[in-house]
């Protein structure tokens, strides 16, 4: 899989706020984030549709192996879901069990092997600076 590069004001998880660093109701943010990572059904469909929406992001985030993809899939969906930030996103999961933890990043793993199965159905190589 080539990887693909494009400008980071292209990123959709960019423009809505997963890197920020300022925020309101941290604490329901983190309950957000910690109830979607914890529910295995939910987490797998809010991931399946911003991979799907978040075209850009995903692209440049899961054709990027030297970073941690499944991390980015459980912050990426939390923002898409409830607007938390990825910091809150690392918060919340060390509030989950490690049993919780397992299985979510099992739903990560297989959302990332889905894109890569489209990636290589498709055959694009999209590159954009």
């Amino acid at each position: 899989m080539k990887r693909i590069f494009k400008n980071y004001l292209d990123w959709e998880c960019y423009k809505n706020g997963l890197y920020r660093t300022t925020w309101n109701n941290e604490d329901y943010l983190i309950l957000k984030a910690k109830d979607l990572l914890s529910n295995p059904e939910l987490f797998k469909s809010i991931g399946q549709k911003m991979i799907d929406t978040w075209v850009n992001s995903a692209d440049v985030h899961l054709t990027n192996k030297e970073c941690n993809r499944k991390a980015w899939v459980g912050q990426s969906s939390c923002c898409y879901y409830a607007n938390v930030p990825e910091i809150l996103t690392c918060i919340a999961w060390n509030k989950l069990t490690e049993k919780q933890q397992e299985r979510a990043n099992l739903i990560a793993k297989g959302l990332i092997e889905n894109y890569e199965k489209k990636y290589k159905q498709d055959g694009q190589i999209k590159l954009t600076l």
